[in-house]
């Protein structure tokens, strides 16, 4: 098995993300947990737009997507998928950049000898 399947499997059996597609399917059972999700996911676009764009209406749309994510998060399976999204998130962005660092130092060993 090469690395890149390796690195896939173990995320695949990683018992957070089997719990995160239990949860999935659970959210997509109930249409109003569902709908509040999508509803929650569109107003976090609007609230990152607005701050990137510098608009001076961010503060009433990052009022508008708080409100709708503590709603959310009085819900349990949300809360837990919520928790569950940034942990698996902050996961994946750790392990690309060690592996961008691995590789930088395999490309330029000279950099990685100055650090």
């Amino acid at each position: 098995m090469n690395p890149k399947q390796k690195l896939i499997d173990a995320f695949k059996h990683d018992p957070r993300v089997e719990r995160f597609r239990a949860l999935e399917t659970e959210i997509e059972r109930h249409p109003t947990l569902l709908q509040a999700y999508e509803d929650l996911k569109v107003a976090q676009q609007i609230m990152v737009r607005a701050q990137a764009n510098k608009t001076p209406g961010f503060p009433e749309k990052k009022a508008a997507y708080d409100a709708k994510l503590e709603a959310l998060k009085s819900n349990p399976f949300i809360e837990e998928y919520l928790d569950l999204i940034e942990e698996l998130n902050y996961d994946l962005q750790w392990t690309m950049g060690e592996i961008e660092s691995q590789i930088n130092a395999a490309l330029h060993p000279k950099l990685d000898e100055e650090a």
